[in-house]
């Protein structure tokens, strides 16, 4: 099965292949090469990994392009590790809610990135710790309705993820900073 007969489109970004992530990101790359209906775009070029049709291994994209280059996406896979997700959320899931691009996270059941993408329904999360995910991803990617509903979601808190939003956040910091 495909999104109105097209294949579904995985965004996979970040510093993946030095990272305490890589063997997850391995293991979604390799599941995925089984699966016929989904392409793989990823934003580094820091795994070692063979050529394949469906995966494509993407250069710099100018900031001026990101977004349109981030509608066309269906999914953004993040995969953050137990040891530090509970005291951060990756800045690039800023970008993809912004975007309205639903998240598949895959991360500790506490963490900060699975607390935002469940408080705000923005994707769909697995549990790092127990790697197992082939029949669940079977599961969101054969169902089309999860990703518009995510995507729907996100829509109607763009303004919440603007860039204007983001602005006014910095000045908040930096006159903060001045004034204390």
């Amino acid at each position: 099965p495909s999104i109105k007969g097209k294949p579904i489109k995985i965004l996979i970004a970040g510093n993946i292949g030095a990272s305490h992530d890589a063997p997850i990101f391995q293991k979604f790359i390799e599941w995925s090469k089984q699966q016929e209906h989904i392409e793989l775009y990823l934003s580094t070029a820091q795994l070692d990994i063979q050529s394949h049709a469906r995966i494509h291994q993407l250069g710099f994209i100018p900031e001026s392009q990101y977004g349109s280059f981030l509608s066309q996406m269906d999914w953004a896979l993040v995969v953050q590790n137990s040891e530090v997700g509970e005291l951060s959320l990756p800045s690039r899931v800023y970008n993809y809610f912004a975007s309205a691009l639903p998240i598949l996270a895959i991360c500790g059941q506490n963490s900060a990135l699975w607390k935002e993408v469940k408080t705000l329904e923005a994707g769909f999360c697995l549990d790092y710790e127990k790697m197992e995910f082939s029949e669940k991803l079977k599961e969101v990617f054969n169902d089309q309705s999860l990703s518009d509903a995510y995507k729907k979601k996100l829509s109607n808190q763009k303004n919440r993820f603007s860039s204007e939003q983001a602005m006014k956040f910095v000045n908040l910091v930096v006159n903060a900073e001045k004034n204390y």
